[in-house]
């Protein structure tokens, strides 16, 4: 979510950005309350946690692919692909804290 809105400023679409971040935020929060395991004190905490992890994973990897010169680098449809690696990390997430819940 830093780097989508250190882009605000910097790259057109950039909202588009932060509106798939959220959208995919509501449906990992969405989808890990409907387990049962998930939803007590601890399984909410763990949930929550494994989210700013994975929060902290995908900025440094959107960091790395689109402003690996210190500007931002314009893939233009190529751009999608690196946008799309938040729904793997949050269902690797998903899984691996419902286990451990």
């Amino acid at each position: 979510m830093v780097t989508a809105i250190y882009s605000l400023s910097q790259v057109h679409g950039a909202e588009l950005w932060l509106l798939f971040w959220l959208v995919c935020v509501v449906v990992y929060l969405g989808i890990s309350f409907l387990i049962k395991h998930n939803r007590t004190k601890k399984g909410v905490k763990n949930v929550l946690i494994g989210l700013l992890i994975a929060e902290v994973i995908i900025d440094l990897m959107w960091a790395i692919i689109y402003y690996h010169s210190g500007t931002y680098l314009n893939y233009g449809i190529g751009a999608v692909y690196g946008l799309l690696l938040w729904i793997p990390i949050l269902v690797v997430t998903l899984v691996i804290i419902t286990a451990k819940n």
